[in-house]
This record gives structure tokens, sequence and C-alpha cells, in this order.
């Protein structure tokens, strides 16, 4: 049986992931191939929307574009173009 993620990953989940990769202000932790989820190193006063922003991004074309972020304190349960269980391979 397969596990159904309900939720994108939270802060606390995503710092148990490794950093893949270090970006200018934010940290890579998951990529499918298809999907890529960064937790950002500032918060609020540093201009982003939440103190744990995660972006995720989506390959389209062979380029890697911004599907949208969230609360790392607060995850939805979806955004447009992408569910939680995308990054379990579940489209």
């Amino acid at each position: 049986m397969t596990h159904i993620r309900q939720r994108f990953p939270n802060t606390e989940e995503l710092e148990a992931l490794p950093v893949i990769t270090e970006g200018q202000a934010d940290d890579l932790h998951i990529d499918t191939g298809d999907f890529r989820a960064w937790l950002s190193r500032t918060g609020v006063m540093d201009g982003e929307p939440y103190e744990n922003t995660v972006t995720i991004e989506t390959l389209t074309f062979g380029r890697w574009e911004t599907l949208g972020v969230y609360d790392g304190d607060d995850p939805p349960h979806g955004i447009p173009g992408a569910t939680p269980g995308a990054f379990a391979g579940e489209y």
C-alpha cells in the first residue's frame, strides 16, 4: 500500500533532510527531478513573506519555475500545479 502525503513538508521535516545545494538565500532539501523544495535561510525581517518560507519549483520545458511559496510552519495541502504527493512521485 502506497502512503500518500497529505501536506507539503514542514520546516522541521525539511531541516532534517540533507542540504543538496545552497542557493543565495535558500537551501535545497528536496529534488525529485520534477519538483524541488527550497527552505529560506532568511526571514520576515529580510523581506520573506514568512519566517520559514518554502519555495516549490517545477521543471517545465527544461527550466525551473516557481509554483509557489508557503509558510513552513503551516504547510498547505496543495498549491496550484502540485500536490504534496509530488515529492513521492504521486502526481
